[in-house]
């Protein structure tokens, strides 16, 4: 049975993510972690108990556990035994119903950590951190009822709550007096900057199980701190710092000895190496290829990029072999780093699917709720790469054929647009010796354009690249690129059959096809020379936008449903006539588009949108297509891919359109 599963109940005590300790028999973990918890429910069935009693730890491994609690099928009592502190009341907001024990404390803060490199380390954390807290924020929010505005106050304040506080404000739903009051895990509560001051030893400030109340002597059940425990805590302090600084055994040892006991100056000489090796090297990052000496190799990144476009059903340019082609993704995650120099030599493949996702599997400076860094690698740069590569292959097929009609705009904001239209310049007029120069005015169409935002999240777990699937992502990517070419279709399909096929209304509140208009033929006609004779004749009369002359509007595009598909094919198709008064004056002249979701029989010819466009359309920024943006999972061990698609289409100008009612 899962050795947190005592007496039927899930018994989560000591440090989120494990801690290091020291016993007769050397360096042991201790408290538990978030594959430990999963194991444990997996052999959980029903209704579940889980005892809790910690000072925090791991801020990532708190979040997984919440999820994982929150996931079981069965209902879930939290019991806050004594403390439930930093990312353990994370863990206690999974509760379905949360029961404060006698004398027990809630506290939630804002996150913090160690970061030692350049400004952009700082700012990278600065970052993470920002992200951890809201992350943090949104799930007290859930539990309490509380605005987030006022959750993130509280976090800021570093909230102590004892057992009616946490009830009345709804982080807890009952108060349970009965039963002696339990000590507080291990740990090291000079961390936290309100610690009440029965949670901070006599030996100044330092890690040390205590009461969550003043203990009265004859009741206390731990052991009394003596001279050597006190210095066993020093030593693990120490011993987790230098792991987390990523230092040799040798390295380890001379601090160690050294430091004799003094973490302040165990801190200090652990920076002294960092800052003495051949860059800076950030706690809790991998080292950049720039910091770490290594060379970047833009083929052989290229070439990973190009094998996972081909692993996820994409298409790339031939051209030299590519050994990464054919290899499984770890395989490749492994080569990627090898090239930086970066040794992946003796880790199993969940340690370097770790790496790559930035989980900290074990707590120490720099990897806790007070600390919430993690290891971290360029490779899903790489994989976001490919993604965005295989979703504009898959999105650009297909597309609307009224985006044929469509002139794109690139917009930097999502306020509406107008723009002039073509033909509303005012005419040059002769100006005599001496004359004045009139002015002209200028209108804009009052449709106006404007964007809206498209989006959705996957993500891809470590346990996907292990297992060698990018299937799952290749296949949320096809989701999203068709969802996002469709929903430019239907949009684009919603400005022509608007009004019963008549178009949207334009801004003379008259649809686009329109007799006022004069582009619409309202007598049913096949597709042929004469009745495009019409059509031709209709664009090419009409009255440009000063009403002083023709506008000349030279159609381009015929455009039908599937129904009038091979007729437009054959009367636009290259056949050499055996007498003129056979030929074809429109072979050549026409291109034919389908609109797949018009099941009639009428037709349409549109102008060259680079001569006039009927429609317009456009992207923040010019961004054509789905945009990838990417973060470190939260809800999940990887990595997260978001696809946002801002994107609006609108009518622009009706003498660029033309509707012939069919047969």
């Amino acid at each position: 049975m899962n050795q947190l599963i005592k007496n039927g109940e899930l018994h989560l005590y000591g440090t989120v993510g494990g801690d290091l300790s020291w016993d007769e028999d050397g360096i042991k973990t201790t408290g538990f972690t978030d594959e430990q918890v999963i194991d444990a429910l997996g052999e959980m069935q029903g209704d579940v108990a889980v005892r809790l009693n910690s000072g925090g730890g791991i801020a990532f491994q708190g979040i997984a556990i919440y999820n994982a609690l929150r996931e079981h099928s069965g209902k879930v009592t939290v019991y806050v035994d004594a403390l439930a502190a930093s990312a353990a009341s994370v863990i206690a907001m999974a509760g379905d119903r949360v029961v404060m024990r006698a004398g027990a404390l809630m506290m939630i803060h804002n996150p913090g950590t160690i970061t030692i490199g350049t400004a952009e380390d700082h700012r990278k954390s600065i970052q993470a951190l920002e992200q951890i807290a809201e992350a943090a924020a949104d799930i007290y929010a859930g539990k309490s009822g509380a605005s987030r505005r006022e959750i993130l106050r509280m976090m800021q304040d570093e909230s102590w709550l004892r057992g009616a506080a946490a009830k009345s404000l709804g982080f807890a739903d009952e108060i349970d007096e009965g039963g002696e009051e339990m000590a507080a895990p291990a740990f090291k509560y000079s961390l936290f900057k309100n610690a009440p001051p029965e949670l901070l030893t006599a030996v100044g400030r330092g890690r040390g199980p205590v009461s969550t109340q003043p203990e009265k002597p004859a009741a206390r059940k731990e052991p009394v701190m003596t001279q050597q425990s006190i210095a066993k805590d020093a030593t693990n302090e120490i011993f987790a710092r230098c792991r987390s600084a990523k230092l040799s055994m040798d390295e380890t040892e001379k601090v160690i000895a050294e430091a004799k006991g003094d973490s302040d100056k165990a801190r200090d000489i652990i920076i002294n190496m960092l800052a003495d090796r051949s860059g800076p090297e950030i706690i809790g990052h991998l080292p950049s290829a720039a910091l770490s000496g290594a060379t970047r190799s833009p083929q052989i990144e290229k070439q990973i990029e190009d094998a996972m476009v081909i692993q996820m059903g994409g298409r790339i340019d031939a051209g030299g072999e590519n050994p990464f082609i054919g290899r499984s993704v770890m395989e490749n995650v492994r080569a990627y780093h090898d090239s930086l120099g970066i040794s992946t030599r003796g880790m199993s493949d969940l340690a370097v699917a770790d790496m790559v996702m930035g989980v900290s599997r074990l707590g120490g400076v720099g990897s806790r709720m007070t600390g919430g860094m993690h290891a971290t690698s360029d490779f899903p740069s790489l994989m976001g790469s490919a993604l965005y590569r295989f979703i504009s292959q898959r999105f650009g097929q297909y597309a609307s054929p009224l985006k044929q009609m469509s002139i794109k705009r690139n917009l930097a904001d999502f306020r509406k647009h107008n723009y002039i239209r073509p033909g509303e310049s005012p005419e040059l007029e002769e100006v005599i010796e001496g004359g004045d120069v009139k002015y002209g005015t200028l209108e804009e169409e009052a449709n106006g354009l404007t964007l809206k935002t498209y989006a959705k999240i996957f993500a891809i777990s470590r346990q996907a690249l292990i297992n060698d699937d990018l299937s799952a992502l290749a296949s949320a990517a096809v989701v999203f690129a068709d969802g996002a070419r469709k929903l430019e279709n239907k949009k684009f399909w919603e400005l022509l059959s608007a009004n019963s096929l008549a178009g949207a209304t334009m801004d003379d509140g008259l649809p686009f096809f329109h007799a006022d208009h004069g582009n619409i033929h309202t007598t049913g006609a096949a597709i042929s020379v004469e009745s495009l004779t019409i059509a031709r004749q209709g664009m090419r009369l009409q009255k440009d936008v000063n009403k002083t002359g023709n506008a000349g509007v030279t159609p381009a595009i015929i455009l039908v449903g599937p129904k009038q598909e091979t007729a437009a094919e054959q009367l636009v198709a290259q056949i050499t006539a055996a007498k003129a008064s056979d030929a074809n004056p429109f072979a050549g002249k026409l291109t034919v588009a389908v609109e797949n979701q018009y099941e009639g029989t009428d037709w349409w010819l549109f102008a060259d949108p680079q001569d006039v466009p009927a429609f317009q359309h456009g992207y923040l920024g010019g961004a054509e297509g789905p945009q990838l943006q990417q973060r470190d999972g939260w809800n999940t061990l990887g990595v997260e891919y978001r696809c946002v698609l801002d994107f609006g289409c609108a009518p622009f100008e009706y003498r660029a359109g033309y509707k012939m009612k069919g047969l």
